[in-house]
């Protein structure tokens, strides 16, 4: 639409007044989500303060997510970052490959066949296509984007403690990871983008619907540059491990060169990561 990478000059998010904050809107939860929420209302030129318990740069985040769909690469698109994504780290070459395999260096069951992003085909219906890369990549490109709006300011290490609607405006409480700092923001909107367990929908009463837990999966993170040349059935984006216990795991790639996961599918019962046996698991997946 012409906009793409727009910067709106816009004042500072943070009006102080002594121990106030206040915004257009308040989002809970850094997250991709939250995150992505932030560029748009901050490519609109809209006030915004993103609320994140996690540091800015603390720990590696865990891959909850490694594709990013084509409805998302439209708004990549549109903040100006798509070139940015679809050279985020991870290799254009590396095949989409599904495999079925007893283990890595066991009988391959199946092979599901599916080009790399390289070689994907133009779509009709969107100027863009789909892309692979994992979440320890697209988090930090995320924040960068949304913190390069004038109009958008992130507070890491705190979490909404509590609010309140008076219905002109939600007044918030926001506390600190060491819990000492506490700080009132006041927003005409709350957005909550807080997970699956969201604090913001609970406390407005809204219910889940559905199962809160289908079952419990754990994944094991391991590093082995260049996996596929210890065993014989080469590179695929997952392997599925099915033996004489049947489908027990898939080994998924991370970062296209030496990152991985392990999942295993889990139970209806929760199972504490330090119980499970993760050198057996190791040893059975070779």
């Amino acid at each position: 639409n012409g906009h793409a990478g727009r910067v709106p000059s816009k004042p500072q998010t943070w009006i102080w007044n002594k121990s106030m904050l206040e915004t257009e809107v308040l989002i809970a939860g850094g997250g991709p989500v939250g995150l992505a929420l932030a560029c748009e209302l901050g490519w609109r030129g809209v006030r915004c303060i993103v609320v994140e318990k996690n540091p800015e740069f603390g720990e590696e985040p865990v891959a909850k997510i490694n594709l990013v769909n084509v409805r998302s690469m439209e708004f990549c698109r549109r903040w100006g970052i798509e070139h940015k994504v679809r050279h985020g780290g991870f290799p254009g070459d590396y095949p989409m490959t599904v495999q079925f395999l007893t283990a890595l260096r066991g009988q391959l069951i199946a092979r599901l066949p599916y080009p790399s992003m390289d070689e994907q085909t133009e779509l009709t219906e969107s100027p863009t296509q789909r892309q692979r890369i994992p979440q320890h990549l697209l988090d930090p490109l995320m924040r960068r984007t949304a913190q390069r709006f004038n109009s958008v300011d992130v507070l890491f290490g705190h979490r909404l403690e509590e609010f309140s609607d008076h219905g002109s405006h939600v007044q918030a409480v926001v506390v600190d990871s060491s819990g000492n700092q506490r700080r009132e923001i006041r927003a005409r909107f709350l957005a909550g983008c807080d997970g699956a367990r969201s604090k913001v929908r609970e406390e407005l009463g809204i219910p889940l619907l559905g199962e809160r837990s289908i079952s419990y999966s754990c994944g094991i993170y391991f590093r082995s540059p260049r996996l596929w040349e210890k065993h014989p059935h080469g590179k695929a984006i997952m392997n599925i491990l099915v033996d004489s216990q049947g489908m027990w795991a898939n080994r998924n790639m991370i970062d296209g060169f030496k990152t991985w996961r392990l999942s295993l599918i889990g139970g209806g019962r929760y199972v504490p990561p330090e119980d499970i046996d993760v050198a057996g698991s190791m040893r059975r997946m070779m």
